[in-house]
């Protein structure tokens, strides 16, 4: 949707994924575009990232890979903080547990990209389907669902769904209860 031009509609690119997927991280990036970040594709979790972005004509999207996630995630959350790219929560197996661990991709303001390093897991219950934002430097999560084993060989939904919230400070690299 070219919000530029509202009266335009929506404009399917085909195969601009790559193939299916859902469940993945998206974030707006200032210079890379749109940037997704791992998702299940119905055979499984994957690990991959990479940018969409179109010219300003809206022509189809260039696609640009990224570094690929240590692990395959999907149901996780992410944000940016400045030129940062941030993820944490969900998990890499479509039947295994959740996740407590959190990512960063360094962008530099040149445009160099870095790989993925880890940062402090949040502290809590890990969990999928958290709620993600950044604001005045902090990371914040807040909610999402933490996951038990189902008796078999899988994971099911704890109800009720979480309610606590954290902020993350880059600097200290450390999460903090609200």
């Amino acid at each position: 949707l070219d919000l530029a031009r509202p009266e335009a509609g929506w404009t399917t690119f085909e195969d601009a994924l790559g193939g299916p997927v859902a469940y993945g991280v998206s974030v707006s990036h200032p210079s890379l575009g749109v940037v997704s970040i791992g998702g299940d594709t119905g055979e499984g979790i994957i690990a991959d990232v990479f940018a969409l972005r179109t010219d300003d004509a809206g022509a189809a999207p260039s696609r640009t890979r990224l570094p690929s996630l240590p692990v395959p995630l999907a149901y996780a959350a992410g944000t940016i903080l400045g030129e940062d790219i941030y993820v944490f929560g969900g998990r890499s197996d479509s039947k295994g547990p959740a996740s407590a661990a959190g990512w960063r991709l360094r962008i530099g303001a040149d445009g160099t990209i870095g790989e993925w390093t880890s940062i402090r897991d949040l502290p809590g219950p890990a969990r999928i389907l958290p709620v993600a934002g950044g604001l005045r430097g902090g990371l914040y999560c807040f909610s999402g669902v933490a996951l038990e084993p189902d008796g078999s060989d899988g994971h099911r939904r704890v109800v009720p769904y979480l309610r606590d919230a954290w902020r993350y400070d880059p600097s200290t690299d450390d999460w903090t209860p609200l």
